[in-house]
């Protein structure tokens, strides 16, 4: 019997240091928790805290696309003018261009009748030429 008691008092001893093991673990687990709660208090703070200054950069991006695209519209006409300013001079060089060509073929048409009023340019130089120096010699 006294085997029993000794038996009994060792049951009741590993369950006691078992107890008492358990209440510490299960202590340190509820610390562990408490930090884990306070760990992702802090976490959603800091979050609050990076989701408003995201908002605020994402509405200040969209202040600054509007502004842009409103700057764009506004140069809208001055790039419409340079297009133009473009296209014009574009024309004046084509025009440009063909005036070698217009004055070859006018004057290989010409040709003929600039020789023949040379000719006559010279004949009624010399004539007045002559007439002048005949005037001369009568006074």
């Amino acid at each position: 019997m006294i085997y029993l008691y000794i038996g009994i008092l060792i049951v009741s001893i590993s369950f006691a240091v078992l107890s008492i093991y358990i209440a510490k673990l299960l202590s340190s687990v509820s610390r562990s928790m408490n930090d884990l709660g306070n760990t992702l208090s802090e976490v959603e703070q800091q979050l609050h805290g990076i989701t408003q200054e995201t908002e605020e950069m994402v509405q200040e991006t969209h202040h600054i696309v509007d502004d842009v695209k409103e700057k764009t519209d506004a140069l809208q006409p001055v790039f419409q003018s340079l297009h133009g300013l473009g296209s014009s001079l574009i024309q004046l060089n084509r025009s440009i261009d063909g005036v070698p060509s217009t004055l070859r073929s006018y004057t290989a048409d010409h040709s003929g009748k600039m020789t023949e009023a040379y000719h006559w340019g010279t004949t009624a130089l010399s004539l007045y030429q002559k007439w002048k120096m005949t005037k001369q010699e009568t006074h």
